[in-house]
């Protein structure tokens, strides 16, 4: 293995890389810990015997080198964890600056095909998606999330089942955006519209989000599984964006 190998191996791997490292430093740390107790203990014992009346500042300037050791081991440890928050964090930025490219071009296209062909040929092939959408992940109670509410409701952004109504629905809107215009925040995120609904967080939804420029707005659309359950499609309007004010 050369040298641009072993460089291309720990650029792509950084981030496992420093997650080993980082649980080896904390075992590490505990075990100089104990290793520069024991010296310490030593240091102590001999001061006691040989200097009862050593001031205390003498004591700390000869027992503090003991734990030279669990010092360094503990400061690269921690070292190794923001070093990987850092990388982690510089992912996340850009999955989510590529996922706002990709919405934008979605929004582009989207408007579009509404100028072409029109708003009702727009919807029918809005309702052609959900129901592909549907028919790949048919509704089972396995997959079902509780919420808030007794419809059955698909999230096509999620890709998941939950029960919830459009009034519920329509209230959790209407709330978050009285926020983003009369709260100090300009912005609310994915997952806050989620928990109004009392739905779980989802992966990436406290990147995601919605600005007073762009409020969040949804659709709506009634479908039949192919077991012939219906289903209302609960579709994002104006689509999440990245915080791009947010510092990781």
């Amino acid at each position: 293995m050369n040298l641009e190998s072993i460089k291309d191996f720990i650029k792509h791997n950084a981030g496992a890389i420093l997650t080993v490292v980082s649980c080896a430093g904390v075992v590490g740390t505990a075990v100089c810990a104990a290793h520069d107790a024991v010296k310490a203990r030593d240091v102590m014992l001999e001061i006691e015997m040989e200097h009862d009346d050593m001031p205390k500042s003498e004591v700390v300037r000869h027992v503090v080198p003991c734990y030279i050791s669990t010092v360094l081991m503990a400061g690269a440890t921690i070292a190794c964890v923001i070093g990987h928050h850092q990388i982690s964090a510089g992912k996340i930025a850009a999955y989510a600056s590529a996922y706002t490219m990709a919405t934008k071009a979605a929004s582009e296209y989207r408007t579009k095909i509404v100028e072409e062909l029109g708003k009702e040929k727009a919807q029918e092939i809005d309702d052609e998606i959900s129901k592909e959408h549907i028919c790949k992940n048919p509704p089972s109670d396995q997959d079902l999330i509780p919420g808030i509410g007794d419809v059955l409701c698909y999230d096509q952004l999620m890709d998941r089942y939950f029960h919830s109504d459009p009034e519920s629905i329509r209230k959790a809107v209407n709330d978050l955006n009285y926020e983003l215009i009369n709260g100090p925040g300009l912005w609310v995120s994915l997952n806050e519209f989620y928990d109004k609904l009392g739905l779980d967080p989802a992966p990436i939804g406290e990147e995601l989000g919605w600005t007073i420029d762009d409020r969040l707005n949804v659709s709506f659309s009634s479908m039949l599984s192919n077991n012939n359950i219906p289903c209302l499609v609960m579709r994002f309007s104006t689509s999440p964006v990245a915080d791009t004010t947010r510092r990781y």
